[in-house]
């Protein structure tokens, strides 16, 4: 009876959430100052050429999304706190572009469109757009509050080994994204820390004064911008 009222209590306790990170709450602060937009959603298409195995691709960004704990948490604004769910479920959505009469156009407005919808849980999803016979486009989204850029470098990064290894007959690899608990016990344990204060002492220029805080009402940001780059073939 008391291990059934222990699993209560701390199911009761995992629906109320856990505190948000630093970093979460300066981007709601910055969001509800701002206002909501696409410049608060990491959004990129990743071009794969030759042939691709969609059914295995799908399977290789479902295993590591369902894996990574922090993406899917279901956050909550007003409260600001957040809640793990290990029984979330992504789907990875496939469209095939390719009978349009501009395909890569319309796989760009395929992505803008899912640019202007208004954030939900899980705020991180991924699509396959076939835009030719041997192109296929793979769209990956994350809501600041949940990932920033490095985070979502170690998810393509992750997805990329996920597929070569199913492809090879190989074991997964291990997934890359720390649990959402041991990233806020890190958090905690850095800011409680000596590293905390010599950083900042180390990162603060000799007699000037601390970082000011910028003054409120700035327009929002609204331009997209859009960099190419091409990727060396992997060896």
């Amino acid at each position: 009876m008391a291990n059934r009222f222990k699993g209560r209590r701390a199911a009761r306790a995992a629906r109320a959430g856990v505190a948000l990170t630093r970093a979460q709450e300066h981007i709601l602060a910055a969001r509800a100052a701002e206002g909501a937009g696409p410049v608060w959603t990491i959004s990129e298409y990743i071009v794969l050429d030759g042939y691709i195995d969609l059914a295995v691709l799908r399977r290789a960004a479902a295993y590591v999304l369902a894996a990574a704990e922090p993406l899917l948490a279901r956050v909550d604004e007003k409260a600001h706190t957040q809640v793990a769910d290990p029984g979330t479920k992504v789907g990875v959505e496939e469209v095939d572009l390719r009978r349009e009469d501009d395909p890569e156009g319309a796989a760009r407005r395929f992505a803008q469109d899912r640019l202007d919808a208004p954030p939900r849980d899980p705020r991180v999803r991924v699509a396959l757009v076939r835009t030719a016979e041997r192109r296929v486009r793979l769209l990956l989204e994350c809501d600041l509050v949940v990932a920033d850029g490095y985070t979502a470098a170690r998810v393509r990064a992750a997805i990329a080994r996920t597929y070569t290894a199913l492809v090879e007959g190989r074991p997964v690899p291990a997934d890359p994204i720390r649990p959402l608990r041991a990233l806020l016990d890190a958090e905690s344990g850095y800011l409680a820390s000596r590293d905390r204060a010599e950083d900042a002492a180390y990162w603060r220029a000799a007699g000037l004064p601390g970082p000011a805080a910028l003054p409120g009402g700035a327009p929002p940001g609204r331009a997209n911008a859009q960099v190419r780059a091409p990727l060396p073939p992997v060896p």
